[in-house]
């Protein structure tokens, strides 16, 4: 009786130690991937990583009294080194984005305040100026970003409508400032990709509508003076698209030299 007493007793304790052996190199395998994880600078994925092996570690089981407080500090360590730097790095970010943004309300300001000389390329000149600094004043919030980014626009907007430029040259002016908020805002590669698959697919559809209108004149007689009339109207409106097509095909061009 007594053999068979101790007999089920180291039966159940091979099997606990079994038990605590595969708890235990389950645990050293999350170890070993949260050391690797430690010192990463992708902070979103490698947050969703830890917090995934932590889980793990919660149903790997007990790795036995020997081993399971060892395991568990070292895993903890390695897994609290990531997110300290994690909050180090947010905080310092910000508190930049933070001073940019007290820096970018400055330059509105200015902008604002900016008198005309009456000499028409030093104003330019100063403008352009003012959306180099811009762009370089660097990154605030994303919540505070597209306010800012309005403010900015409408203040130099207004000084471009009260000077005498061409509408061609107010659009190239216009559409270099906003490459510039693409470049300067989060995500500025990603933005001038987008912006250039845009204005791509612009492009593809003025094209596709001059081809029309084309095949549509074909096919109409213009002999009439109504007729004659619809012909000048189409033809103006064909002429309207070629230019918007050039102008679109040089911003396309402009971008991707930005994105090279």
């Amino acid at each position: 009786m007594c053999n068979g007493f101790f007999d089920a007793k180291n039966a159940w304790f091979d099997q606990l130690k079994d038990q605590y052996k595969a708890a235990r190199e389950r645990k050293q395998a999350l170890l070993t991937e949260a050391l690797t994880l430690k010192d990463s600078t992708e902070w979103r994925s490698t947050a969703d990583r830890l917090k995934n092996l932590q889980q793990k570690w919660k149903e790997a089981g007990s790795a036995g009294p020997r081993d399971e407080n060892k395991l568990w500090n070292k895993f903890r360590e390695a897994c609290d080194a990531f997110f300290q730097s994690r909050k180090e790095t947010f905080a310092q970010q910000d508190a930049e984005q933070a001073t940019n943004a007290k820096d970018k309300e400055a330059l509105i300001a200015e902008i604002q305040a900016y008198t005309h000389t009456g000499n028409r390329n030093t104003d330019v000149e100063a403008l352009k100026a003012f959306s180099l600094r811009w762009m370089n004043s660097g990154r605030v919030s994303p919540r505070q970003f597209d306010e800012l980014n309005v403010r900015y626009r409408a203040v130099l907007d207004k000084h471009y409508e009260s000077m005498k430029m061409e509408a061609g040259e107010k659009q190239r002016m216009r559409f270099q400032g906003h490459v510039e908020e693409l470049k300067s805002g989060p995500d500025g590669p990603s933005n001038l990709e987008r912006e250039g698959r845009f204005i791509k697919r612009k492009i593809e559809e003025l094209e596709g509508e001059m081809k029309q209108m084309e095949r549509s004149m074909g096919m109409f007689n213009f002999k009439s003076a109504s007729g004659m009339e619809m012909k000048k109207e189409m033809e103006k409106k064909i002429e309207k698209l070629a230019k918007d097509v050039d102008r679109l095909k040089g911003q396309h061009k402009e971008l991707l030299k930005e994105l090279r």
